[in-house]
């Protein structure tokens, strides 16, 4: 008999599992019909990303992009008690990548696109947008002084991938730290043949190789055979912007001199010690893309960084821009990111703007991370606050098309 029980409980969950399954994953001819519908979301707590809150709304997707109005021949989904927001933007995944993060056999690489590091249908991606990411704005990493482009990409569509949104800006990415300095060989260690034996060997040789890159593109001394300086003199005339990798407060500091000496705006990633020059960074207009979050049992951070749990709201609270950023952790955690910075001291509203218009407009995706009419329809349905760790995702739409739906599996739990 007690078999006989067990046996029906394992059929039930497995019967469970499956609904999940199918619910998440559409068939083929389900998906062909919801591409053809527009939507109508009736009765839901709107969250607009840029800190407005309006309850018991209607919010429609037609043609890819979103209208504050009712529109005809659409589905209509109504959940009782459902918030709509934003899909979160990824304005700094590490994730996804084929093989390397960075090409770390040379120490500037100003060309290297992320496009091409990405593998666009790895688990990360789709993860991503299970838990709320629609854009992630792939990096390439660290491990090297000047490691390339960025490239912004649809975190999950309904071809099963995540595709690259067209024409969108490309930031450069440098980092003044410790990381373009892991690994090479130092000059005292003796010759070698080995390809990975590059400069810089120093922090000192991280910040004087990017400052004569960007002195040569000004043109204020003669250029190295190798440099490709098209892309630096794109942040030069503001054109690009550029941003810095850098966690210790040393490194914040020769960030802004360099910015200063170049006469360039620059974005902050990491800065885990920004919270030390918060007045600073807020009278020159500086951004700062923070996260992952430290270890809160050691309070050590990147680089052995001093950190701050409380660092996003002492920056904001002084006026800094803020986006927060779930880094190396993965864009599947970046509602994570959102839970600690409001247990920290942000209040929900700015939380939510850190992690979809503010990351959208840092990155040049001025029509993404709000619901606003005629935004790019990239919203995800909650059953409560997207930053409760009660609430759970009920539908995922991207660029106008539902990837994930999890709307009809709820209403049968409800019966």
């Amino acid at each position: 008999m007690r078999r006989a029980t067990r046996l029906v409980g394992l059929i039930g969950a497995l019967s469970c599992a499956a609904a999940l399954t199918a619910a998440l994953t559409p068939s083929h001819s389900d998906a062909a019909e919801r591409e053809r519908q527009s939507l109508v979301f009736t009765g839901v707590t709107v969250l607009d990303g840029l800190g407005g809150v309006d309850e018991d709304a209607t919010v429609s997707v037609s043609d890819g992009r979103l209208r504050l109005a009712p529109v005809g021949d659409a589905r209509t989904v109504d959940v009782d008690g459902a918030f709509l927001a934003p899909g979160f933007v990824e304005a700094n995944g590490r994730l996804g990548y084929v093989s390397q993060e960075a090409e770390i056999t040379r120490e500037l690489t100003a060309w290297i696109d992320a496009r091409d590091l990405a593998d666009p249908t790895a688990r990360a991606f789709r993860e991503a947008a299970l838990e709320g990411t629609t854009t992630v704005v792939l990096a390439p990493g660290p491990r090297n002084l000047v490691s390339g482009l960025s490239q912004a990409f649809h975190a999950w569509t309904r071809a099963g991938r995540a595709e690259p949104i067209a024409d969108a800006p490309k930031s450069l990415h440098a980092a003044i730290s410790r990381s373009p300095s892991i690994g090479n060989f130092p000059p005292r260690r003796g010759p070698t043949t080995s390809i990975y034996a590059r400069r810089p060997t120093t922090r000192m040789g991280v910040v004087w190789l990017l400052r004569q890159v960007f002195l040569s593109a000004k043109g204020v001394q003669k250029a190295t055979n190798d440099a490709d300086l098209a892309p630096y003199r794109d942040v030069l005339d503001g054109r690009r912007p550029l941003r810095v990798d850098c966690h210790r407060l040393q490194d914040v500091n020769a960030t802004l001199r360099l910015a200063d000496e170049a006469g360039m705006n620059v974005v902050l990633d990491g800065a885990e010690e920004a919270y030390l020059r918060r007045d600073d960074l807020a009278k020159r207009g500086v951004p700062v893309v923070l996260g992952p979050f430290p270890d809160v049992r050691t309070g050590i951070g990147v680089d052995f960084t001093d950190t701050a749990l409380r660092n996003a709201t002492m920056l904001h609270e002084a006026g800094v821009t803020v986006a927060l950023s779930a880094g190396t952790s993965g864009a599947r955690w970046l509602r994570e990111q959102g839970m600690f910075a409001v247990r920290y001291g942000l209040s929900r509203d700015d939380a939510l703007a850190a992690m979809t218009s503010v990351p959208a407009d840092l990155c040049g995706l001025t029509d993404r991370g709000r619901i606003v009419d005629g935004a790019a329809a990239d919203v995800v349905l909650w059953s409560g606050h997207p930053l409760l760790p009660t609430s759970r995702m009920l539908m995922v739409v991207v660029d106008g098309e539902v990837v994930f739906d999890r709307t009809g599996f709820v209403r049968k739990e409800a019966q």
